[in-house]
């Protein structure tokens, strides 16, 4: 708040489970163990998929346009929705 009157905007990008990233293997988690929780992040989405990195990317490209240029201080949940299972 104190940057915005400067027109300094602060909004985060909070992705579920996104495809074609490394970080489950960093965590070790990797081969049938990965496809097992996939599978399940599949079956708990409201969605019923997981996030594609074109996902995440789509949502920073509307932060960051003139289309939200009235837009701060908010938490962008790209989750397919799981954010307001686990909300409830």
């Amino acid at each position: 708040m104190e940057l915005a009157s400067k027109g300094v905007r602060v909004n985060s990008i909070n992705p579920a489970l996104v495809d074609h990233t490394n970080i489950f293997e960093r965590a070790g988690i990797t081969g049938d163990d990965y496809d097992k929780l996939r599978e399940h992040m599949k079956e708990a989405n409201p969605l019923g998929r997981v996030g594609e990195p074109a996902d995440i990317a789509q949502a920073i490209a509307f932060l960051a346009s003139s289309n939200a240029s009235f837009v701060t201080g908010e938490q962008f949940h790209v989750d397919g929705g799981s954010h307001a299972v686990c909300a409830r």
